[in-house]
């Protein structure tokens, strides 16, 4: 029925419902809870800039940054020990009495000694190996600290996207609510011109009711994710997403398999930690040769005695080699070779991972445009039933329940769209995460 002919009878079957009633109409039912009064304002953040901040701030990423400066500072005490070192001392000694052989004083009572010593490494393999260890070690803690800007990234995109998502929810939640008011005070009035029952009224009522508490969770979750993209940012206030992302870029699926060693941060981690464990491995070796070392030491006492003059030197080398230790350096072996397999595997693991999560979300991107235009198909349809519904239900050609259906409906089909915006959302993301190119 077109609409301006649905709208003149129910204005005839209203007056004439009205004219000839002769009693009080019942009590209307109660009215839906008005929704609660809007928070305070939050602050409006780009996607950009979220990121930005978030790399720049976030606890954890100045955790990483700290301990490649931690990764640095190993490498100067390694490299320490294969400088020379030159060390002075100086003492003084007081007896209860000379030392006397006769007349002569062979230990004065009171003794000033000083020394200089200067010494360092000629022969010593292991120790420089060390050093070369110290800087593969400084290497894995600079690409864990990229690793580490990735996944604060990667926490921080997937927070924005959230507070997107449940901006979507509330909006069709809030839609579905206003759709239910506007279908309560048509049964209301209905209701009270004698044309509807109380029934209908109350049901309707009730279902406003429902949404009511939709909205009210939604704006609740919306909060949640509003503070944890706060979290994130280190800011002491929840924050709020300012635009949507294009995530733009995207590599086919063959592109990003080839590029997952050269672009993804967790891989080149662990490949070079298993680079430097196979290097320990391979220099255990040294620890079974011997090392010289030389020292040079300039003496000074005063008094000088019969024993020790006044002023004196004196020169060593120091040859050392370890014949046995127990079998330590065999242990150690066994250890560095369990470390070598370990890394291995755990590069392998994580390899056989993102490939799979590149497969996965190249495949995701696909499936969830589909879906994202049949929910779309969908919503417009359930919109469509509703409209008809409240035409024929203001025409008295159908129920109250058929619209408490179309609305349910129509609710359903808008928060399956908020769904699949954002799986749609979430696959670009997570093909660009999976193939290195985000952030």
């Amino acid at each position: 029925m077109p609409r301006p002919l649905a709208v003149l009878c129910l204005a005839l079957a209203l007056g004439a419902r009205l004219g000839a009633q002769q009693s009080a109409p019942p009590p209307a039912a109660s009215a839906p809870v008005p929704s609660p009064a809007p928070g305070p304002a939050v602050e409006r953040i780009a996607f950009h800039q979220a990121i930005e901040r978030a790399l720049g701030r976030n606890p954890t990423v100045r955790e990483a940054a700290a301990e490649v400066l931690r990764a640095a500072a190993l490498v100067e005490q390694a490299r320490a020990n294969v400088l020379p070192h030159v060390t002075a001392n100086a003492g003084y000694t007081r007896l209860d009495r000379d030392r006397r052989f006769g007349a002569q004083v062979f230990t004065p009572i009171g003794v000033t000694t000083a020394n200089a010593t200067f010494s360092v490494p000629l022969v010593d393999l292991a120790t420089w190996a060390r050093w070369a260890h110290s800087l593969d070690d400084r290497r894995v803690a600079e690409l864990s600290a990229a690793d580490v800007r990735r996944k604060i990234a990667v926490a921080t995109a997937n927070a924005f996207l959230a507070v997107i998502a449940r901006h979507r929810t509330l909006e069709a939640d809030q839609r579905a609510l206003a759709t239910a008011k506007a279908h309560f005070d048509v049964s209301h009035q209905r209701q009270v011109g004698g044309i509807a029952s109380r029934l209908e009224e109350v049901q309707a009522s009730q279902e406003a009711s429902n949404d009511e508490v939709l909205v009210a969770q939604a704006g609740i979750d919306l909060r949640r994710a509003q503070e944890a993209l706060g979290v994130l940012l280190a800011a002491d206030a929840p924050l709020d997403a300012g635009d949507e992302p294009a995530f733009e870029g995207l590599a086919t699926a063959d592109e990003a398999l080839a590029e997952i060693d050269a672009r993804r941060a967790d891989v080149q981690t662990l490949a070079a930690r298993q680079a430097a464990a196979e290097r320990v491995l391979r220099d255990s070796w040294r620890d079974y040769l011997p090392t010289l070392d030389f020292v040079f030491q300039d003496l000074f006492q005063s008094p000088a005695t019969p024993f020790q003059p006044a002023r004196a030197w004196q020169a060593q080398l120091l040859f050392s080699w370890p014949l046995y230790e127990g079998g330590l350096r065999r242990g150690l072996v066994h250890e560095r070779r369990a470390l070598v397999d370990a890394a291995a595997a755990n590069l392998a693991g994580t390899r056989d991972q993102v490939r799979s999560d590149v497969r996965a979300a190249s495949a995701a991107i696909a499936a969830a445009a589909a879906g994202l235009a049949a929910a779309r198909n969908a919503d417009r349809e359930a919109r469509d039933a509703l409209q008809i519904s409240n035409l024929s239900y203001g025409a008295g050609a159908s129920t109250s329940l058929d619209v408490l259906d179309s609305e349910r409906r129509a609710r359903d089909a808008d928060n399956a769209v908020a769904m699949a915006e954002d799986a749609a959302r979430q696959a670009r993301l997570d093909l660009l995460v999976a193939s290195g190119r985000f952030p």
